[in-house]
């Protein structure tokens, strides 16, 4: 089972809220905006045009077990 699956919802998006909250994550930054613009620059995760939600982008990712 993946870490975030219990905050996942059914289309494979988890609050940013989850990620900014991993430990590696905190210790780099709370800036929420920033996080999210990170994750944006990535080629395996998908933000959310308000920038409230990520996923993966592999469709293994996205489906639940």
């Amino acid at each position: 089972m993946h870490v975030c699956f219990p905050q996942m919802d059914d289309e494979g998006w988890i609050p940013l809220a989850v990620v900014a909250n991993f430990n590696r994550v905190r210790m780099l930054t709370t800036d929420m905006v920033l996080i999210a613009d990170a994750l944006r620059d990535s080629e395996v995760v998908e933000v959310r045009m308000e920038g409230c939600c990520s996923r993966c982008c592999c469709c293994s990712c996205n489906v639940r077990m």
